[in-house]
């Protein structure tokens, strides 16, 4: 007896499990991961974008420091608020 579907290709691997295209961590920096059939999605943590979370947000560029300096770091950035003291003199 010959098979009708003895070339038919599927997702699944030879005892019809599913594929877990999360298995390889393919998110970075803390992304979730969720397998989608032949797919998978990157939840991105707060400070990463981009397919797979590998891009770090330059959240300077939206000048968040009105009064100081603003210093991206690895996910988020720093305030630094400057002080300007005036030396009076006697």
């Amino acid at each position: 007896m010959t098979s009708a579907l003895a070339n038919y290709a599927t997702e699944a691997g030879q005892h019809c499990e599913l594929q877990d295209h999360c298995a390889s961590n393919p998110c970075r920096n803390g992304a979730d991961c969720t397998s989608l059939g032949n797919s998978y999605k990157c939840k991105c943590s707060p400070g990463f974008i981009g397919p797979t979370c590998s891009e770090d947000i330059v959240e300077c560029r939206s000048a968040p420091c009105v009064h100081g300096r603003c210093f991206n770091t690895h996910g988020s950035y720093k305030k630094v608020i400057l002080y300007a003291l005036s030396i009076m003199k006697p």
